[in-house]
């Protein structure tokens, strides 16, 4: 069972709305008012959308999340219904109403692909924040940092990797160490 945090709206705002809104390349909706300041509601809240329309008054209700102001409520302010089916400009993908994209819904190979350039992504930074920490205890010289991250990237794609040799290995063959096995051990 999952608990949802109570909204807290911490101020209220009415507004004029002007002009066409627009619903970004991340389906959020953004508008400006009468007076020339731009609003954002968020994807997440979807359903507020249809309050948004032009030369009507809409009452903004705010809240605060990780210190950061979001337009939590949206209602028709001057007592007139709502339009049937409100229009907005879009731009990006996604592009159509705000509440249904024109283009078609992602299919199974759409999703597919956009895991993998997700997982590639993810392949890449975590190769090279592990070939930095190398860097930082002295395992390999700063300059070999990018070719270890390919290295790791490499295996990470599940592809054969040679070793790469690395300073302190190259410095112990250049000690003329024996290996544990090669050593005269005491007896018992």
């Amino acid at each position: 069972m999952t608990s949802q945090r109570k909204q807290e709206i911490t101020r209220s705002a009415v507004v004029t709305v002007e002009g066409e809104a627009e619903v970004n390349q991340y389906g959020d909706l953004k508008f400006y008012d009468t007076e020339g300041n731009e609003h954002k509601i968020g994807i997440k809240r979807s359903k507020l959308f249809d309050a948004i329309i032009p030369g009507r008054a809409v009452k903004l209700g705010y809240a605060v999340y990780m210190n950061k102001e979001y337009i939590s409520t949206a209602e028709l302010y001057d007592g007139q219904p709502a339009d049937p089916a409100p229009k907005a400009t879009t731009t990006g993908k996604g592009a159509g109403s705000p509440n249904k994209p024109s283009q078609p819904a992602m299919g199974k190979d759409d999703w597919a692909e956009k895991d993998r350039i997700t997982r590639k992504s993810i392949e890449r930074q975590t190769s090279l924040n592990a070939a930095v920490e190398l860097a930082k205890v002295g395992i390999i010289k700063p300059d070999q940092v990018l070719p270890s991250a390919r290295k790791f990237e490499e295996y990470l794609e599940g592809k054969e990797v040679q070793p790469a040799k690395s300073r302190l290995v190259e410095q112990a063959k250049g000690m003329d160490l024996k290996s544990v096995d090669e050593e005269d051990l005491p007896p018992f």
